[in-house]
Order: structure tokens, then C-alpha cells, then sequence
């Protein structure tokens, strides 16, 4: 898995209203909250879990290891982070695509390191001083 961290996933409103319509409202704030735990840590424990309600448990299925989580989150989740996946390769690769069609020397340029300044030689300014040139004035 990428160590890009998913800061959303997608809220369908009229799917979740119509799973929360028997709920309380007290309910309903249990079930958000379980859904954010998950998406922001992952698979939820059995402790966790059994704090809230039973309306609210029967929102959530066990995986093999003993966790808790929400199936429709759960595939919300793989489907975004597949898209950004895709996103990212396809930025990726119209980069290199861009970058095969410049000239060597263009490209190469660019990788180079920037040039540092430094200090003008004495003798130089003198030669530029007896010619009338001001060295480091604006024009």
C-alpha cells in the first residue's frame, strides 16, 4: 500500500439516510464516528465495537482476525485509492512522456546543479573601473 494517506472518502447522503432511518440520532452519531475510525486507522477492535449500540454493531462484519468493519466503506476506500493510484501514474507518465520529446541538452540543463556565485577578481575591477563600467549598479 502507497504512504500516501487517503485525508476523505466518498459520502453518499441518500445511501446513508436510507441505512439510518431506524436508528436514533444517538445511534446515528456512533455509526459516523465508527465509520471515520476506520477509515483513519483501519479495521476496528472488538472493544471498540461493542460500546456501541446493537443497530449500530449490525452496520459492521468481523474479518479474520477478530476486527470490525464496514463493507461499503471498505470498498469506498479500495475504490478511491485505486483512482488516485491511477491518478498519479498517469501524471507520472505524461512527465516522462513530455520529457522524451525535449532535446538532450535542454534536459540536462536542467538536472544540473545551479552555478554559485563568485567574487568578482580585483583585477577585473580595476579594468572595468579605468573603462567607465560600474560594476554592480542597476542600469
Amino acid at each position: 500500500m502507497s504512504k500516501y494517506k487517503d485525508p476523505a472518502f466518498l459520502f453518499y447522503p441518500e445511501s446513508f439516510l436510507v441505512g439510518v432511518m431506524d436508528m436514533t440520532d444517538e445511534e446515528v452519531g456512533q455509526y459516523i464516528k465508527l465509520m471515520c475510525r476506520q477509515h483513519q486507522k483501519g479495521h476496528i477492535p472488538d472493544s471498540v465495537i461493542k460500546r456501541a449500540s446493537e443497530a449500530v454493531q449490525e452496520k459492521f462484519v468481523q474479518d479474520e482476525d477478530g476486527k470490525w468493519y464496514n463493507e461499503r466503506l471498505e470498498k469506498e476506500i479500495k475504490r478511491r485509492a485505486e483512482y488516485t493510484a491511477s491518478r498519479r501514474r498517469n501524471l507520472e507518465s505524461k512527465k516522462a512522456d513530455k520529457d522524451k520529446d525535449r532535446p538532450r541538452a535542454y534536459r540536462e540543463f536542467e538536472e544540473e546543479k545551479p552555478i554559485e556565485a563568485v567574487p568578482m577578481p580585483e583585477e577585473v575591477k580595476r579594468k572595468a573601473k579605468t573603462l567607465g563600467i560600474r560594476i554592480g549598479e542597476m542600469i
